[in-house]
């Protein structure tokens, strides 16, 4: 695929060696497509973490943590049973991004919190936010 065709906005992402594209945004930074590995990466002021070895690899991490926001659990118990199979599964389908800290934090309930939500409010999206341009 020719990524300067797309309609992806490159972006300048510092330390990063190969070209980058904007795809969207988590919790007010970028989420940007590696041109040349086609993995998908946090780009933070912190630095870059990885969000996925692969689009589908990512796309199957947001859908894990869209399903685990989306349930309802009659007890603490079964939501903690829950979150502990999420990651573990993460993990499974692709490891080192499952293990990262930004996956961790989602899944672990860090970004469940109140100041999360107020995040959201705000117009910052607790999920990863795909953009979708017409090329």
């Amino acid at each position: 695929m020719d990524l300067e065709r797309s309609g992806l906005e490159p972006v300048d992402v510092p330390d990063h060696v190969e070209p980058t594209y904007r795809l969207g945004g988590w919790l007010g930074e970028d989420v940007v497509l590696g041109g040349d590995s086609g993995r998908v990466l946090l780009a933070s002021v912190a630095g870059v973490q990885l969000l996925g070895s692969s689009p589908r690899q990512f796309m199957t991490l947001v859908s894990l943590y869209v399903t685990l926001r989306r349930s309802e659990f009659s007890t603490r118990y079964k939501e903690e049973n829950a979150r502990r199979s999420l990651t573990a599964w993460a993990r499974q389908i692709d490891q080192p991004a499952g293990s990262s800290p930004s996956w961790t934090a989602a899944f672990d309930g860090d970004l469940d919190r109140p100041q999360r939500c107020e995040a959201e409010a705000r117009g910052e999206p607790a999920l990863p936010a795909v953009v979708h341009r017409e090329p």
